[in-house]
């Protein structure tokens, strides 16, 4: 649900171009619902690029990695480290753009026009090596407040994860272990094949070799056999009695 309202944030504020900022704690994902966001937009309309900002940011880095893109996301926004005066150069770069829309060329002082440009940007409270960051550059931007998740959401995020690595199924794709036993049964020349009954206990030998050679637990075991059973009397109207096949799960 967290999730959907972010994206619906992302929606909105791209289509009025209005720049976004997420503002939370560490670990609420901010990161991963922008750089998912600006994946999802179609590549022929735009240019995703992310800029991971840290206390070694330089306005001269942050000019050349940007300078290429047309869409634009920040990361850690308040991590530049201040210099003495209390500016941070990287943000007071973007800050400029904001205001004026244009940067000035390095070489000869003329001026670069900057446009098609959004800033989709994230950051942490301030501390623990982040910085505030000037109101002259929050103020152009739409801030969001992700907040840390409760017990309740913990619970199910890790009870999800957990539940799906502990899991005894197999993959939903089964499309390469079907060909398996397809190709196994085929490698029998129809020659050796007259009798009914022997295509039926190949095709039992080749889905016990494909699916049944990779169970370790024992009621699993016993489930592949029922299944095994059942299909044979369903669809080929035998019973594995009468096709001369081990009645019973192999040890």
């Amino acid at each position: 649900m967290e999730t959907a309202r972010q994206f619906f944030f992302c929606r909105t504020y791209l289509s009025h171009q209005v720049p976004l900022l997420f503002v939370g704690p560490t670990g609420t994902g901010k990161s991963i619902i922008n750089s998912n966001f600006l994946m999802s937009l179609p590549k022929e309309q735009y240019t995703p690029n992310c800029l991971n900002f840290s206390a070694r940011t330089s306005a001269s880095r942050c000019r050349t990695s940007s300078w290429p893109k047309l869409d634009r996301r920040e990361d850690d926004l308040n991590m530049p480290a201040k210099e003495i005066y209390g500016a941070q150069p990287p943000i007071e770069l973007l800050r400029q753009w904001i205001d004026h829309r244009h940067w000035y060329d390095k070489k000869d002082t003329s001026r670069l026009d900057i446009v098609d440009v959004l800033f989709i940007s994230a950051m942490g409270p301030p501390g623990g090596g982040r910085n505030d960051i000037t109101g002259r550059f929050t103020r152009h931007l739409n801030i969001v407040s992700i907040d840390s998740f409760d017990d309740e959401t913990l619970s199910k995020i890790f009870t999800s994860i957990t539940d799906w690595h502990f899991s005894t199924g197999f993959d939903t794709s089964f499309y390469r272990d079907f060909a398996r036993v397809i190709k196994g049964v085929l490698l029998c020349p129809h020659t050796h094949m007259q009798d009914g009954d022997k295509l039926i206990r190949l095709w039992i030998h080749e889905v016990y070799r494909v699916f049944y050679d990779r169970l370790i637990d024992n009621e699993d075991r016993k489930t592949f056999f029922s299944i095994v059973r059942e299909r044979t009397a369903t669809y080929f109207k035998q019973t594995l009695d009468k096709v001369h096949w081990y009645s019973g799960p192999m040890p």
